[in-house]
């Protein structure tokens, strides 16, 4: 019997659906209205200005990634810029503790419907 180990890689396709999905989910539908509440109708260039920004990330990632192919991601790039040290753990740890508060801070807007399923 021989058992067959996946591969530890994401590829690019996948990259950009797991963003994709994360930007339809959390910024469009959740947070429509709340856009909508403060812009009032001038909520399309909120969402114009936030996309060329996710553009401008996702070119910035997409030349990281070409220069330095790994697959810890941002993390990997800290560490290939700043080295082993202090400072590499320090924002490793700033990162953890913000996605621990921001995700659940994105649920409010959709009244916890994840949390329903």
């Amino acid at each position: 019997m021989s058992t067959t180990v996946p591969k530890k890689q994401m590829t690019v396709i996948q990259a950009a659906f797991i963003g994709v999905g994360s930007m339809v989910g959390a910024g469009i539908f959740a947070l429509l209205g709340a856009a909508g509440a403060v812009a009032g109708s001038a909520v399309w260039v909120s969402f114009l200005i936030a996309g060329a920004i996710a553009g401008l990330q996702g070119y910035s990632f997409a030349k990281l990634g070409a220069t330095y192919p790994s697959g810890g991601g941002m993390l990997a790039y800290l560490a290939r810029g700043f080295g082993e040290g202090h400072v590499t753990g320090i924002v490793s740890w700033l990162f953890y503790v913000t996605g621990a508060i921001v995700g659940p801070w994105w649920r409010r807007p959709s009244g916890g419907m994840p949390a329903r399923s």
